[in-house]
């Protein structure tokens, strides 16, 4: 049975949610984490990594973006992501 593709356009979409922000706490915290690597403290390795992240996704946050929209359309478009396949799966009963 086939999917509209109505359906698997709004599928995409919704999964660009999730994919935006599990992507941008990974690539936020691996710069926070250089960046408070040579800290003295806890509190000054949080203040250095809070800063440079805030600094990298308002300098870069378009082009991430950008990167995230391209991967999730990309996934969909194959039908990786989960409601984006082409064909709904049988139930074995």
């Amino acid at each position: 049975m086939l999917r509209l593709l109505l359906f698997r356009i709004c599928m995409g979409l919704l999964w660009l949610i999730p994919v935006y922000f599990v992507t941008n706490m990974i690539i936020g915290s691996i710069i926070g984490a250089i960046a408070g690597v040579e800290a003295q403290n806890h509190e000054m390795a949080y203040s250095a990594g809070y800063a440079a992240s805030t600094a990298f996704f308002q300098q870069y946050g378009r082009i991430v973006f950008a990167f995230h929209a391209a991967f999730t359309a990309l996934l969909s478009f194959f039908g990786i992501l989960p409601g984006t396949g082409r064909f709904k799966r049988k139930k074995n009963a």
